[in-house]
């Protein structure tokens, strides 16, 4: 919920989670080669900084299925060497996680690949993270259709790649998400990716965010999400200047 969480009593792990929540990253980049693969190492330094429990990309890690093999190794070997565990859920760009099954990836690299959406359970953590990956970026595909109900003793977190439809009178666009989706989920955060700018969403029921993109063209900024059974949750965007953490000193 926005305020302290409703399923306090029943956690019994872990009272506290530090998330980072990224988005829009698209390594491989044609326009901004540098700039996306920058921003990339800037998020997985970040990543150590703060020392996340999990890291959340919330869709458009790779800018197209054709980015060179070297560079999608660099990204996985990466991910794979965090001290923390990684959930991806695939975004209109990220054809490359969708159409090949070599990166549908278990364990410390998660990958969200069930068109139907589907619940990746990060059992050291007590952390639950569902998602519904870009399959048909259309208006007729809802990212928020049909979640699951909050698990039992877990965290629950929902990732959703698409753009926020204030009003109703905002029809046509691809992959839409409105209140009244945002109004139906039970879980302790949403992690929103494809607005390139860090922008609260929603408060209540859930808070919902986007992270913005680490492009220092862009906004760059990522999420740094704190959750504690006995607070409510608090939502830090980190700046990203040219490829690496700004000096916040």
């Amino acid at each position: 919920m926005g305020g302290i969480s409703t399923h306090s009593q029943s956690l019994s792990g872990r009272s506290e989670l530090r998330l980072l929540h990224a988005s829009d990253l698209h390594v491989g980049s044609d326009v901004l080669p540098d700039e996306a693969i920058a921003g990339f190492r800037a998020v997985v330094r970040v990543a150590r900084d703060v020392q996340a429990d999990a890291l959340l990309i919330a869709g458009d890690l790779f800018d197209h299925q054709g980015v060179d093999q070297e560079l999608v190794e660099e990204v996985l070997t990466s991910l794979a060497g965090l001290p923390c565990p990684t959930v991806v859920l695939p975004g209109n760009h990220d054809t490359l996680l969708t159409q090949d099954r070599r990166y549908r990836l278990n364990g410390h690299v998660s990958v969200i690949v069930d068109p139907n959406g589907e619940t990746v359970r990060l059992a050291d953590l007590r952390l639950a993270v569902w998602g519904r990956p870009v399959i048909e970026h259309s208006p007729a595909f809802r990212p928020l259709a049909t979640p699951p109900s909050r698990p039992d003793d877990d965290w629950f977190v929902v990732m959703a790649h698409g753009l926020f439809i204030p009003g109703r009178d905002d029809i046509g666009f691809s992959s839409p998400i409105t209140p009244e989706d945002l109004a139906l989920l039970d879980c302790d955060y949403v992690a929103l990716g494809h607005v390139h700018a860090f922008r609260k969403v929603a408060d209540q029921p859930s808070p919902a965010y986007y992270s913005g993109s680490p492009f220092p063209s862009a906004t760059g900024t990522v999420a740094l999400v704190q959750l504690d059974q006995a607070a409510a949750p608090i939502v830090t965007p980190i700046p990203i200047t040219n490829g690496s953490r700004a000096n916040r000193d």
